[in-house]
């Protein structure tokens, strides 16, 4: 039978800005302000994006954010969600999950914005979340509901054996009518980094029956991490990447280069796969069709230095393949030696359909090279394979020519 093969410059596609961030690092009134370790959702074509942190040079102040945008990626405008006064306080790293109707926000941390009005960062349990909330998406009248925590003042419910630690820069996804949460990093009463540790449990979220429970898994399961990908995967999950955290150990910081699912009906693990491409952590990930896509993240493997590369994964869910991200970057703007939409940590990434084609949408994150915070929206509209007899040669796959896209403004200065 002849082998079918597919035209990679059908495949490439290139990144342009969709919605520039505003002038003023702060953000106005009609565009939200940069951020990284945010939360966000999509529902048919609207982007929900929540919390997050910058730094405010000008200021020189912490920024920890609870606002709520929504992103219309039909007209290319945001709008500003008035929710109330009742919202999850200000926090970033935060776990968070989408179904159909909801976004589901879980854990992060204010670095002590609470108890000492962010004076001094700290790492620990008064810096940390075990809180759940969740918002109506697309909804006029949605109001931030909280599912689970203490009092108004101290946001947490107790730590214990039927309760999740609290933890940011975990895992978070939906499925099968349950919120699922793995790995993060928890502090010690130190409040120092080096009191940091990475969690291996899995706690599911029962939506129908308002409560939480360790989950019971079978076989081999994957290594307590931080800074996972973690996406719905119909009746289960995929939890891809992360670095290991002992803070009994400096040197076993390794990162994971494994693509892990979880089948919620069997709770059964299964190893998908291994791949180089897939060793970073702090990417942002998401589902598209049959693959997954990861962009940017921190591939360097020692923890207190940063490689950022300006690249994607894509992962093929049929042939079990990885392959670079056929998406170009943009041209490289006037007095920067780099190009949009750069490489990123912390920042989120979700899909929409459009026809044969995937719509992937990029916000916010802080990038390296140069050091900035982001509050762009980046698009990129990417021919996905569908099935074929044969798979197809993804180490192979080129990036065609393709016209120059329009310049991008520089993001503001971190």
């Amino acid at each position: 039978m002849e082998r079918r093969r597919r035209d990679a410059g059908t495949m490439a596609s290139t990144w342009t800005v969709a919605s520039a961030q505003p002038t003023d690092a702060r953000g106005d009134e009609q565009t939200p302000a940069p951020r990284y370790g945010h939360g966000a959702a999509i529902r048919d074509d609207i982007m929900t994006i929540t919390h997050g942190y910058y730094f405010d040079h000008e200021r020189c102040k912490p920024m920890f954010l609870d606002d709520t945008w929504e992103y219309h990626t039909t007209h290319k405008k945001w709008r500003y969600r008035s929710l109330g006064s009742v919202r999850p306080c200000k926090r970033f790293h935060v776990q968070y999950a989408w179904d159909a109707s909801h976004l589901y926000l879980f854990g992060g941390t204010d670095g002590g914005l609470r108890v000492n009005k962010g004076e001094n960062f700290i790492f620990g349990p008064r810096a940390e979340f075990n809180d759940l909330w969740r918002l109506q998406l697309n909804e006029e009248s949605a109001r931030w509901e909280k599912l689970h925590g203490g009092s108004d003042e101290t946001y947490n419910a107790v730590e214990g054996q039927d309760v999740p630690r609290k933890a940011h820069m975990g895992g978070c996804a939906c499925a099968a009518g349950k919120v699922y949460t793995f790995g993060g990093l928890c502090g010690d009463e130190s409040e120092e980094p080096d009191g940091l540790e990475a969690l291996g449990e899995l706690w599911s979220w029962n939506i129908g029956e308002a409560a939480w429970s360790r989950a019971k898994t079978t076989g081999s399961k994957p290594d307590a991490r931080y800074g996972c990908g973690m996406v719905s995967d119909g009746d289960g999950f995929l939890l891809t990447g992360g670095r290991v955290r002992d803070k009994e150990d400096e040197d076993a910081r390794k990162l994971f280069d494994d693509l892990w699912r979880l089948d919620t009906t069997t709770m059964a693990w299964s190893l998908l796969h291994r791949d180089p491409l897939l060793k970073r952590v702090d990417a942002a990930v998401c589902r598209a069709g049959n693959h997954l896509i990861l962009w940017g993240g921190n591939v360097a493997e020692q923890p207190i230095a940063a490689e950022v590369p300006c690249d994607g994964v894509l992962y093929d869910d049929q042939f079990r393949a990885c392959a670079p991200l056929p998406v170009r970057p943009c041209d490289v703007p006037s007095g920067l030696t780099e190009a949009p939409p750069f490489g990123r940590l912390h920042a989120t990434l979700v899909s929409i359909p459009d026809g044969a084609r995937r719509v992937l949408l990029l916000f916010g994150g802080e990038s390296v090279h140069p050091h900035m915070y982001h509050g762009s929206v980046y698009e990129a509209r990417l021919f996905l394979p569908g099935s074929s007899e044969d798979p197809p040669d993804l180490g192979d796959l080129s990036l065609a020519p393709a016209p120059a896209p329009a310049p991008a403004p520089a993001p503001a200065p971190a």
